[in-house]
């Protein structure tokens, strides 16, 4: 596998720029977010940064928060990049 899915840090979603609930309306996690209730600006999103296994290096200095993980081992996609999340990569 080219990119794995590192788990990073987590950010409070109150943090984000506001933007934020514009992807969400689209995204394949909507159902999961909105599920929280009404405390989600509460929520803590796991924030995940890709890594080029062939350039030995992360693809750049941004992440991406996350409304779900998918379960350790799996594909998923980030922005165009398919990756293997890995978890916290220990």
């Amino acid at each position: 596998m080219r990119y794995l899915a590192v788990y990073t840090t987590s950010v409070l979603q109150a943090d984000i720029i506001q933007d934020l609930y514009a992807k969400l309306i689209s995204s394949e996690t909507t159902a999961s977010f909105f599920g929280h209730g009404d405390n989600v600006e509460l929520m803590n999103l796991p924030c995940i940064m890709i890594y080029n296994t062939v350039t030995n290096k992360f693809v750049s200095n941004l992440g991406y928060a996350s409304v779900d993980l998918p379960p350790r081992g799996s594909l998923a996609r980030w922005n165009g990049y398919m990756a293997r999340y890995i978890g916290r990569g220990d």
